[in-house]
């Protein structure tokens, strides 16, 4: 059996409540470690360093659903995301 088992810290977020419906957060992550297996054998894979991601959730009925991710340079301002 083969796969690949990865670990993703969090590092920060932010949140910004656009309506009742739609919410955005801004979330600093990185891969901390993964490791792939082939016939038995593991590898450990590079880890990398931190990501920005801007996450758009609306509420559709009851549940939540991602509607945008988009990737975001760390220096972008809370206030300058669309």
């Amino acid at each position: 059996m083969s796969g690949v088992v990865m670990s993703h810290q969090l590092l920060a977020y932010e949140v910004q409540v656009d309506r009742d419906d739609r919410v955005r957060l801004r979330v600093t992550q990185r891969l901390a470690w993964a490791v792939a297996t082939s016939n038995g054998a593991a590898r450990k894979l590079p880890h990398d360093g931190a990501q920005v991601q801007e996450v758009v959730l609306r509420k559709v009925g009851e549940e939540w659903l991602v509607v945008r991710v988009r990737s975001v340079p760390p220096e972008e301002p809370v206030s300058q995301l669309r």
